[in-house]
């Protein structure tokens, strides 16, 4: 299983890094080191180099985790698929341990789910719930992704 990573966390993805080695799996690494999100940037060139990047890689799954300021709560995008829905409702509910708002949407609209070829969830997370994320909890995603 190849993964396209995309964290704008560095500790989460470290995290996520050395689990995805331990498995046996292999990733691509498609964060941005530096960007912040939050202020004026050429987003539409970092997206289609993220594109670029995972679709001349081949990757299996996108996934992604970006942490936002200025939202209140989890917005979950993903590729229309019964399997990645599956994997969504049994997981998602245990990835922060706070009572917050949970929003699920199909992707098909978002730019990088649309054009990577590849099945994809991307995880909008308010900024100020980053100490809250159970890393044991993306494992488990990652995990359950696996075997789609």
């Amino acid at each position: 299983m190849k993964y396209g990573l995309d964290v704008n966390e560095k500790n989460i993805l470290d995290e996520i890094i050395n689990y995805i080695k331990d498995s046996g799996d292999f990733m691509v690494n498609l964060s941005e080191e530096d960007v912040d999100y939050n202020k004026n940037i050429n987003y539409g060139k970092i997206l289609r180099k993220k594109v670029l990047k995972s679709n001349v890689t081949n990757i299996d799954i996108y996934f992604k985790i970006e942490f936002v300021d200025k939202i209140d709560g989890i917005y979950i995008y993903y590729s229309p698929n019964e399997k990645i829905e599956e994997v969504i409702k049994s997981s998602i509910g245990k990835l922060i341990k706070e009572s917050v708002l949970i929003e699920k949407k199909e992707g098909e609209n978002l730019y990088l789910l649309k054009n990577i070829n590849a099945l994809g969830i991307v995880l909008k997370i308010p900024e100020r719930l980053i100490e809250k994320v159970e890393i044991i909890t993306i494992k488990e995603i990652l995990k359950d992704l696996k075997e789609l």
